[in-house]
């Protein structure tokens, strides 16, 4: 019997494993990214988080983008 961890259900890993193999994510796969980001739970995920800020540079920008403008000011 396989134990199943999070790392085997959520989606983002499988992308940052195809990603690190040369494969772009879609359009559909870059608003995953942006989504996990916004229900980012640190420190545990620390490394992921590494990985999508130096592999999808564009979606964490667009991520940031989003924050600061839904911030209050």
């Amino acid at each position: 019997m396989k134990l199943y961890t999070e790392k085997d259900q959520d989606p983002i890993y499988g992308i940052i494993e195809r990603k690190k193999r040369g494969i772009d994510c879609t359009e559909e796969e870059s608003a995953e990214i942006k989504g996990w980001l916004r229900e980012l739970k640190l420190p545990f995920e620390q490394p992921t988080m590494a990985d999508v800020q130096l592999l999808f540079p564009q979606e964490y920008g667009e991520f940031l983008d989003e924050v600061q403008l839904s911030e209050p000011v």
